[in-house]
């Protein structure tokens, strides 16, 4: 599984200089990931699967894998991926970066979930995403851009998206607090 995950990776990054490509992945069909994904891509890469271990966990501590599972900085897509891997069928998927929402979509709509381009905080507006271009999973409302790299990001209150009982999974390098207000 790693010599094809390489194989791909040079083909598209190397000879076709594109800033994805693609690679197996743990449930056995492919996923798109971004050339500068750091850890992300180098798990995909070595083992075909991202945090599997962790949702592993998660799942069997979930009575109801009915109740929507919603996926804030949801990135590429692994963590959904993961969820649905484990049993998860209802899925919202958030992520404000225009780079890393591209994957998660294409990432996901063959698997029936919902995706938002968007960010979650207190209050429904704009925000500066600083992202780093070093690696797509560091992007942070928080941290500065170690290369002054931003985007100006659509944030939704969690209320707005979903006001039932859910499960919450939450990736935002330092932003959880504004989250969950």
């Amino acid at each position: 599984m790693r010599i094809i995950n390489l194989l791909s990776y040079f083909i598209f990054v190397k000879i076709l200089r594109t800033n994805f490509f693609y690679a197996r992945y743990i449930d056995g069909d492919v996923i798109k990931v971004l050339s500068n994904g750091g850890t992300i891509t180098e798990n995909i890469i070595k083992h075909s699967e991202y945090s599997l271990n962790l949702m592993r966990v998660f799942s069997l501590l979930a009575n109801d894998k009915g109740l929507k599972f919603i996926n804030v900085g949801a990135n590429i897509g692994s963590t959904v991926r993961n969820a649905k891997y484990f049993g998860f069928q209802n899925i919202l998927a958030l992520e404000p970066s225009s780079l890393n929402y591209k994957a998660l979509n294409d990432n996901c709509k063959r698997y029936g979930v919902e995706t938002v381009k968007a960010g979650v905080g207190e209050l429904r507006g704009e925000a500066v995403l600083n992202i780093n271009e070093g690696s797509n999973g560091r992007n942070s409302f928080v941290r500065s851009s170690p290369t002054g790299v931003f985007e100006n990001v659509e944030i939704l209150p969690l209320d707005d998206i979903w006001t039932k009982e859910c499960y919450l999974f939450a990736d935002v390098e330092g932003y959880e607090l504004e989250v969950l207000k």
